[in-house]
């Protein structure tokens, strides 16, 4: 994932005021951002985003009935079969 996809699509993350390709972003770009989401009202909301994001990556990751769990199982199964059918040939 991008940054500005971050910031932008799922509101979890803050960027600078000029793009950092554009000019080099100093301290106290820096800890403008860093009090936006650590103090400011604003953050509370990005971090209970951030916090959605990460119990949802966790939870396809880790549960067996998670999406990326049957993804990972099922293309574990198919090399399995692969293996198994150029191994008998």
């Amino acid at each position: 994932m991008n940054a500005a996809m971050l910031t932008e699509e799922f509101g979890v993350a803050v960027g600078p005021e000029v793009l950092p390709l554009k000019k080099v972003v100093g301290r106290e770009e820096i800890e403008k951002m860093v009090r936006k989401i650590m103090v400011d009202e604003e953050g509370c909301g990005t971090r209970a985003r951030a916090k959605e994001v990460k119990n949802s990556a966790k939870r396809a990751l880790s549960e067996e009935g998670g999406s990326s769990y049957v993804a990972l199982s099922r293309f574990a199964e198919q090399l399995r079969l692969f293996i198994g059918w150029i191994s008998a040939g």
